[in-house]
Formats: C-alpha cells, structure tokens, sequence
C-alpha cells in the first residue's frame, strides 16, 4: 500500500487513507474522477485530517480547480479548515489497457478538450490528458475517443477514413464524398465535424434499422449493427436527463421509455432515431439547445390527440 510505503520511508511522516463513497451517482462508482467535493465535505468533516489533504488531480476539472459539483478547491479547504494538494498521476499504465472498444463506447477515462485546443497535434492532447478513471471502469461522454480510433484506423489502413468509406459505405448508400473536419495532419475528426444532408442521414438509418441492408445490398455487417446500437455502457454515472442515461452503444444512445429504440445524435439536436418495433425512422436537422426537451417533445408527437399548436410552441417554432 502506498501509504505504508511512504510511512516505512519517513517515519516521521502520518498518511492517512479516507475512503470516500460516491452518494451523488451512486455507491457503485468507485474512480476518483467522479467524486465531488459536496461527498468528500460530508464524509471528512469530523475527522482528523492532520496538517494537509492530498486529492489526486481526476477529481478536478481539466483547467481549473473546480469539483464536478462546481465547488472549489479554496470552498473545501474553508469547510474542513484544511490545506488541500492535488497530487499528479501521469497514467501511462493505463494508456496500455486503452482498446479500440474503450474508445468506441466511452469508456476509455480521458477527460480531453482537442475541439477547445489550439494545439497542432491532437493525439498529444489526448495522451497528455488528465485521467477520470481507469479504462473500462466507467463512462464518459468525450468527443475525442473517436477521434483517437480514428488516428488508429488510419494508421492500420494506410488511408484516411474518407477514402476508405467511400465504396464501401457512401457509394452504396447513394452519398455524395461529404466533408468531414480534419486535424492538422489529415486524420478525421471522427466524433464530429461529419457534413450530411438530412436525406443522406436518412439513408444511413434506414440502413441500420435493415440490419445493414441497403438496396437489396448488405453494405454493413449485420453483427456490428447488433453490436453498436445494443446497450453496452450504462451511462447513467455521469449523465443525469432521461435519455442522456438509458444506454450507449458505439456511437449511438438508447431512448428513454421506448423499448427497441435507438439513436445517432449531433450537437442542436441533429437527430436519426430508429423506431424498431415500428419499423419507423425519425431524422431531424435542426438549431436547438434543448436535447432533452426535443426527444421529450419528439415522444409526445407519437401520442393520440397531440395538439401541433403545443408541439410548435414548445419548441419554439414558427410555421412557414
């Protein structure tokens, strides 16, 4: 045990070890990089804590010292009337257990930010990451695991994914070679920055809900269908709104109260859901920020006796 070791080194020195049980997602998560400073008050206030707590720094946010409860650092030092020190762990241990499925699902435990980055190279960024938690132990929604397997696809095939993808996915689904947002070096995005029209978004689903096929013509493996639209993560440690915690995938999202229902979701509620017990697919291009509140709204349409009129104002719309 660290703690003992450090003992066994400086006698003169007392570590403590506190163990502290995540209440705000609940008991059964166990990484440092999602307590908050709200369980750790709780938890440490009546106890001896000696001279300085020591944290490790996953549990603050990336550029800040701030807590996923939004309270500081300096708000837990004035409530336990205690110095407080964010210890670093590089983590390079774990960049060897990262496997292309971490990255497809989330679970890889970076905390990344390339899109808010001026930096050049992005797999660095990535690499210099603070860790949340250990790859495979829990969930994070970040952007930028795609762009990593990406890099990775790219590196393995000797082109990039669009050159790849175009036989083989764009021609057979009648798209016409889209522009994707790329790194500096090439490397697609792979998460994001992908330009589709509504009709191509609509082609993509369709294909999904067909179990890959497109036209009579299997364009995409049945067994990954299954695979990436299937409930594999619970994402419900980190995610709060119904349909934001019923379930990810690869890349796509379980819907909240409606069984055999999945779908790919964009920033401003760019949305392809996949009704499969209707054999039906909702696409919407659109500028909104509620998330939650369109699907919530997207449900109500399919109720009996919805008034359009309600629907319209809810989202803020105006009839052309």
């Amino acid at each position: 045990m660290l703690a003992q070791k450090i003992m066994s080194r400086f006698p003169q020195v007392e570590v403590q070890v506190a163990k502290i049980i995540n209440y705000f997602f609940g008991e059964t998560i166990t990484v440092a990089g999602l307590i908050t400073a709200g369980d750790m008050i709780e938890q440490l206030k009546d106890m001896d804590l000696g001279d300085e707590l020591i944290i490790p720094e996953v549990m603050l946010k990336a550029d800040e010292p701030i807590f996923l409860d939004d309270l500081s650092v300096s708000d837990v030092e004035k409530a336990l009337d205690i110095k407080i020190s964010a210890s670093a762990n590089d983590g390079y241990e774990y960049l060897e257990k990262i496997t292309i499925h971490h990255l497809l699902c989330m679970t890889a435990g970076k905390q990344t930010s390339i899109r808010g980055s001026k930096s050049d190279d992005w797999l660095k960024l990535f690499v210099n990451a603070k860790w949340i938690f250990e790859p495979g132990t829990s969930w994070r929604y970040v952007n930028d695991n795609y762009y990593v397997a990406s890099k990775m696809l790219c590196k393995v095939l000797g082109e990039s994914i669009t050159k790849y993808l175009t036989p083989r996915l764009f021609e057979p689904l009648g798209i016409d070679v889209p522009f994707w947002e790329h790194s500096p070096d090439g490397v697609e995005a792979g998460g994001w920055g992908l330009m589709l029209k509504t009709e191509d978004i609509a082609k993509f689903i369709l294909c999904y809900q067909n179990k890959g096929i497109y036209n009579d013509v299997q364009v995409i493996p049945e067994w990954w269908i299954k695979e990436a639209t299937g409930f594999i993560t619970d994402n419900s440690v980190s995610e709060k709104e119904p349909d934001a915690s019923a379930g990810y995938g690869c890349g796509f999202w379980r819907c909240a109260g409606m069984p055999n229902t999945y779908r790919a979701e964009g920033m401003f509620c760019q949305y392809a859901i996949s009704f499969e017990d209707y054999k039906a697919c909702l696409i919407m291009t659109s500028e909104h920020s509620g998330l939650q509140e369109t699907l919530d709204v997207i449900k109500q349409m399919g109720q009996a006796g919805t008034d359009a009129d309600e629907i319209i104002s809810k989202l803020g719309l105006t009839e052309a």
